[in-house]
């Protein structure tokens, strides 16, 4: 049962939405008379796997069999329809959670439904009642996105449908505000594709300038009465790194983000935050490093206005990249705190490696390296590519320590890593290949020694799959001195 969607599916849910499941498969509201007695065994499962909830690695199908079906010969495929009925019920629980949260789309799509009942049943009274509600709640929300219009949208639509029952005929202010709506929801996304594509995908230019074309006809007539067009079509010029420093325009958008990330679902504000970073990350590329600060200024604003939390929980990647910034900004102690603040708050099937990994890089950059040693010894890497980067750091450790007998054996080990497990890609092959060589070239090179240095600078610049660039790079500016 270890990788069956049912246990991946409650080890998705916390205590409270536990305990909320149980109540929901108790009532007898969500029980379909024909399969009251399967609903009775499934129930049974539920509170069978829950009570063993820290052994799930190890529940076996026949013990399972054997407290439901008791005395009964062990049927695989009864179970397994057993568990596919409770994945069912289980599915449709999450989804009834969804459909009543407090979330915009949650409370519209509610009051969106009751209109539809209300025209179904010709009900002109209530349906009004419940217009005026919608109406008065739609000028309340300050959310004002891509949701927000099509829901309008389909407010609007409702109307026409109720007054052509009534009497045959379009209402036209009606009309004209859902062709409103439509057109701000239409260009909403086109922008929103066009940004994501732009910082994804090398487009063609002829191409792309038609997409521009099309949203510019439609998007300047609507950016007035839309701060979401504005943003937008401020994100999408500032993708076009088309080799120009777009640095006035950047704190412009920045500034409108900060301002506006409200009114966009979170989902919708990361994307927003992200082309930002895309044009931060463009500038450190060229070596602008007055860019680190504004990325990592930029990344405390994220977290600040809550953009980078999923569930209250940061991304791996998010994490990685706070940490990297704080270590190249010397802000060590900060970068140490922010970890232990976070340490329960990692979005990631690994989180012990996550949170151990970045640990142990600030511990390396404070010259720790007892405690560097301490972690990567405690820790057991699942992700192949945690491992590689845990074998890198331990390697930079031991050259900084210059135990040269551990560290000829760590580069030998490293390198039959590499060649046993397919798993890693041919890009990382390559990159963590690269590293090994020229360490064994680094390790060799005599101190002054301008020839040998010479050699080494000629064969990075001639290297451009790499890992552990900079740091190569520094050691040998140490080795010039």
């Amino acid at each position: 049962m270890k990788n069956s969607k049912l246990l991946n599916l409650l080890e998705y849910l916390s205590g409270k939405e536990l305990e909320r499941l149980e109540r929901y498969l108790q009532s007898p509201f969500f029980i379909e008379e024909k399969n009251t007695e399967m609903h009775k065994r499934a129930y049974k499962l539920f509170v069978y796997i829950i009570d063993r909830k820290d052994s799930l690695g190890v529940l076996k199908k026949e013990e399972v069999y054997a407290h439901i079906y008791s005395n009964q010969t062990f049927k695989a495929i009864k179970l397994n329809q057993l568990m596919a009925y409770l994945v069912k019920k289980i599915e449709q629980f999450i989804i009834y959670t969804i459909q009543n949260d407090d979330s915009y789309i949650s409370n519209i799509r509610q009051k969106q439904l009751l209109l539809e009942f209300y025209i179904r049943k010709k009900s002109n009274k209530w349906y009004e009642a419940q217009k005026r509600e919608i109406d008065k709640f739609q000028a309340q929300i300050n959310l004002r996105d891509r949701n927000y219009y099509l829901y309008q949208f389909l407010i609007d639509d409702n109307n026409v449908q109720l007054t052509t029952l009534q009497s045959n005929r379009k209402d036209k202010k009606s009309l004209k505000k859902m062709l409103n709506s439509l057109d701000i929801f239409y260009v909403l996304n086109l922008l929103e594709v066009a940004c994501l594509l732009k910082r994804s995908f090398t487009f063609d230019s002829e191409e792309f300038s038609l997409l521009k074309d099309k949203i510019q006809y439609i998007g300047d007539a609507y950016k007035s009465k839309s701060p979401s067009i504005k943003i937008y079509q401020y994100a999408l010029e500032l993708l076009e790194l088309d080799g120009r420093e777009k640095d006035e325009l950047y704190k412009l958008y920045r500034n409108f983000f900060a301002e506006y990330h409200h009114c966009f679902s979170q989902n919708e504000a990361r994307n927003l935050f992200t082309h930002a970073l895309t044009y931060c990350a463009a500038q450190l590329n060229k070596g602008r490093e007055e860019y680190c600060e504004e990325c990592w200024d930029l990344y405390c604003l994220g977290l600040m206005n809550n953009v980078l939390y999923i569930d209250k929980r940061l991304m791996p990647s998010d994490l990685k990249n706070i940490i990297t910034l704080s270590l190249r900004l010397k802000k060590y102690e900060w970068a140490e705190e922010f970890l232990h603040q976070h340490q329960h708050q990692i979005q990631a099937t690994n989180p012990k490696e996550v949170y151990g990994f970045n640990l142990a890089n600030v511990y390396f950059h404070q010259q720790k390296y007892l405690e560097v040693h301490q972690i990567l010894a405690s820790l057991k890497c699942k992700d192949v590519y945690y491992d590689l980067a845990m074998r890198r750091l331990e390697i930079k450790v031991l050259y900084d320590q210059e135990e040269l007998e551990v560290l000829y054996a760590k580069l030998n080990a490293f390198r039959v890593f590499i060649r046993r497990h397919r798993s890693v890609d041919k890009s990382n092959r390559e990159r963590n290949g690269n590293f090994l060589s020229l360490m064994k070239k680094l390790i060799n090179i005599i101190p002054r020694d301008k020839k040998q240095i010479g050699i080494l600078e000629n064969k990075l610049q001639n290297t451009p799959e790499l890992a552990e660039r900079k740091w190569i790079v520094a050691k040998l500016e140490e080795l010039k001195r």
